[in-house]
């Protein structure tokens, strides 16, 4: 098949259970370097790093900033928001039921490239009770409003996560020797990407536009239906004619089998 694009690839890496996220994100991004071949500074200036709390560290974000990257990180310490959030003397309301303003100091600063510091504030529905964060962003040149739409922009990948979650059942699959469980993140990473790389063709199919990875992997992989072999070389698959959904899947198969 052509090569995917690359925001659509997953690429996951095991560590030790005791191991904490703010402790593996250096490894992780050389893993990917290698695997993107991003090996000048001019190709990771136009890559922008977006992380979670877990691993918004300043050493970590000072360490992206020096080796050439753009980042979008959520601060480390849940006390230094609250802190620096009692020193806010006015928010800026935004309309999807957050606030922002400017951090009283940056939480990170480098020669290389500056980076913004900004108050994230949101309530809880139920409590009412406020959340403070800290978001860093090295796009220093845009406001605030965008800084916080581009945590927001997380939301597509966020879903890819759950439905890896929940259609590929990587909770329920735990192996006790770590060599074991390492090859079954490859698999779950490997299915994940065939699945993504024949999106296209189920989206060509209005019958087939709207599913989820649940039910590609629950009704249209699981659909009877027979294959027909000649000198090991696929010639003929039949699907249960009486299936709704037979005719968008054979012709989505015809699509992904003639691109071999």
């Amino acid at each position: 098949m052509r090569a995917p694009p690359y925001h659509e690839t997953l690429l996951s890496l095991l560590d030790p259970g005791h191991q904490t996220s703010v402790n593996s994100l250096r490894s992780t991004v050389e893993v990917l370097e290698q695997f993107w071949e991003m090996v000048h500074r001019h190709q990771r200036g136009r890559v922008l790093r977006r992380f979670e709390a877990g691993f918004g560290s300043a050493a970590n974000i000072n360490w992206l900033v020096h080796r050439g990257y753009h980042v979008r990180s959520q601060g480390y310490s849940r006390k230094r928001a609250v802190a620096f959030a009692r020193r806010v003397k006015r928010w800026q309301h935004l309309n999807r039921g957050t606030w922002m303003a400017p951090a009283p100091s940056h939480l990170c600063c480098h020669s290389y490239r500056r980076t913004q510091t900004v108050m994230w504030r949101w309530q809880h529905p139920r409590s009412r009770r406020f959340t403070y964060a800290l978001l860093s962003c090295s796009l220093w040149d845009r406001d605030r409003v965008p800084v916080s739409d581009l945590y927001d922009d997380r939301a597509r990948i966020d879903n890819e996560i759950q439905a890896d979650t929940g259609g590929l059942l990587l909770p329920r699959r735990r192996k006790q020797h770590l060599n074991a469980q390492a090859a079954l993140v490859l698999l779950t990473d490997l299915a994940h990407n065939i699945l993504a790389w024949t999106r296209r063709c189920w989206a060509a199919q209005p019958a087939l536009g709207n599913v989820g990875l649940y039910v590609v992997l629950n009704e249209i992989l699981t659909m009877p239906g027979k294959l027909l072999f000649q000198d090991r070389q696929l010639v003929k698959l039949r699907l249960k004619a009486t299936h709704p959904l037979a005719k968008p899947v054979l012709a989505c198969l015809a699509s992904i089998l003639s691109e071999f």
